[in-house]
């Protein structure tokens, strides 16, 4: 599929301004299971990027020596959230900066508050199968664990504005640590999307990534793709785990191409049939777990369009219509594509329609140009 046949590439001056410099006052800090890899992959990703790194963890037992001794746990967690709080701002910083919370520091309704009202905020997401392994080492119980993970993660994901899934099984430290900091990069807006005219977009239609053979698939497969879109609605299952594993998979297949993620409806000839609030939580979801490009159908709810632009980021919208009908007259075609622009809160507007003659491409692209 060539991009320039189905894409209009039009840089409003809304979707450019999202890529702003990163300021000097940025923190980015990161959530998330003890276990999980948060600092391991957290310090070396900000080495990587020539980021300050701090361990809140580490800060307050500084701050704590010869303090708390014999005060109890409540008065342990007010140091906490006051040492976070006078953290967060970082007043007179230089450059950008990673900080890294304890598993247990959003049980501090304090706290929670505190990073809810942060950004950004990110969840490393590590397979609670994998973490157990590692901390029942040290004495702590697998039943434990789960109760703790089981009352976490909703303040994880309620707290966090994206969410960084480690692939199952994955202790390669090396490939993660460059995976996070390419993701940390696209967060703060230093990454700049190679995005051009003449590119070549690959669509993904597989119900699993984590299979040993569209592993393979996958890696001899994208050869040559400057963008591959991940068809959401292709997976054998929406749940939003389980899709969250799948996009972790893909991640760790592509070497740094930049992700179109798409749910595409039955009523565009895609395979999702379920609700237009079903459809909002994934796409939702997609902006969480970093995907550079969304794809969001024209027809759209208002209301569910002003969801996404509030959480959009770094990403860029992708305005798209589907129709498997005989291209439609020139007039029929520019409203189509004004409309895909979605009220120029698109940076591309995307329309497929079915081509019976080698005219119907020239006579697409011509509308396009026009609009």
């Amino acid at each position: 599929v060539r991009l320039d046949d189905l894409l209009r590439a039009i840089m409003t001056s809304e979707a450019a301004s999202s890529n702003e410099p990163v300021a000097p006052c940025f923190t980015a800090v990161i959530v998330g299971m003890r276990g999980a890899g948060k600092r391991s992959l957290g310090s070396a990703a900000a080495s990587r990027l020539g980021w300050a790194y701090v361990d809140l963890d580490v800060a307050v037992a500084a701050r704590s020596e010869g303090i708390m001794e014999g005060q109890g746990r409540d008065s342990f967690r007010r140091f906490e959230e006051e040492v976070l709080s006078e953290t967060l701002p970082g007043v007179g910083l230089q450059e950008p900066r990673l900080l890294v919370c304890g598993a247990g520091h959003v049980d501090s309704d304090r706290v929670y508050e505190t990073l809810q009202q942060h950004w950004p905020v990110i969840w490393m997401d590590a397979p609670l199968e994998d973490v157990i392994p590692r901390l029942e080492l040290h004495g702590q119980s697998g039943a434990e664990l789960r109760e703790a993970y089981r009352l976490r993660k909703p303040k994880y994901l309620q707290c966090s504005d994206f969410r960084f899934p480690i692939l199952k099984d994955d202790a390669d430290v090396e490939a993660n640590a460059h995976a996070l900091a390419r993701f940390l990069n696209w967060v703060a807006g230093a990454y700049e999307l190679p995005l051009k005219p003449d590119s070549f977009l690959l669509p993904l239609m597989l119900p699993s990534y984590t299979e040993a053979a569209p592993a393979e698939c996958l890696r001899t497969g994208i050869s040559g793709a400057d963008i591959l879109e991940f068809r959401v609605d292709w997976l054998s299952s929406l749940d939003h785990d389980f899709v969250a594993q799948q996009m972790a998979a893909v991640r760790c297949q592509v070497n740094g191409a930049p992700i179109l993620f798409t749910v595409r409806s039955s009523s565009q000839g895609g395979k999702f049939s379920g609700s237009a609030q079903q459809c909002l939580e994934l796409l939702l979801l997609g902006l969480s777990l970093g995907a550079e490009l969304l794809d969001v159908e024209s027809s759209m709810p208002r209301e569910s369009l002003e969801q996404i632009m509030k959480c959009r980021g770094q990403s860029l919208l992708v305005g798209s219509f589907h129709t498997s009908e005989r291209v439609p007259e020139t007039a029929e075609l520019k409203r189509i594509f004004n409309e895909s622009m979605l009220g120029n809160a698109a940076a591309i507007s995307r329309v497929v329609v079915k081509g019976e003659a080698r005219e119907d491409a020239w006579h697409l692209q011509q509308a396009a140009a026009e609009t």
